[in-house]
Order: C-alpha cells, then sequence, then structure tokens
C-alpha cells in the first residue's frame, strides 16, 4: 500500500513540477512580448516626432519663400 502511495505522490510532484515550469515559462514570454511591444511603442513616439518636427520645419520654409507671380501668355 505505501508503495501506491509513493508512486501517487511521485506522479502529483512530476505533475506539480511541470505546471511549475510552464507557469514559469509563460511568464518569461509575457516578459518578452511587453518588452517588445514597449519597445515598438518608444519606437513609433520617436519617428513620429521627427516626422512632426520635419513637417513643421517644411511648412515654415514653405511660408518663408517668396511668392513667384507667373505670367500669362
Amino acid at each position: 500500500m505505501s508503495e501506491e502511495n509513493s508512486a501517487v505522490r511521485d506522479r502529483a510532484e512530476t505533475r506539480a513540477a511541470r505546471a511549475r515550469m510552464q507557469a514559469e515559462a509563460a511568464a518569461g514570454a509575457w516578459s518578452d512580448l511587453e518588452k517588445a511591444n514597449r519597445h515598438r511603442d518608444e519606437n513609433m513616439a520617436r519617428l513620429r516626432a521627427m516626422r512632426l518636427r520635419k513637417e513643421a520645419e517644411e511648412a515654415e520654409a514653405a511660408l518663408a519663400a517668396p511668392v513667384r507671380k507667373v505670367r500669362k501668355r
């Protein structure tokens, strides 16, 4: 009887260890995903700021440029 209890206990411990390892792997995967998302968001914000700065400079340059009159022929 004790051998049977020992085998049951061993299987339960094995299942618990496997579940613990899967939980740790899942936590690591979520951590990696969050890190990738944070990196993507930071990069998008940086690129957006660069684009807006460029558009503002172009608009400012267009306003500062002299207006040429077009003559009709």
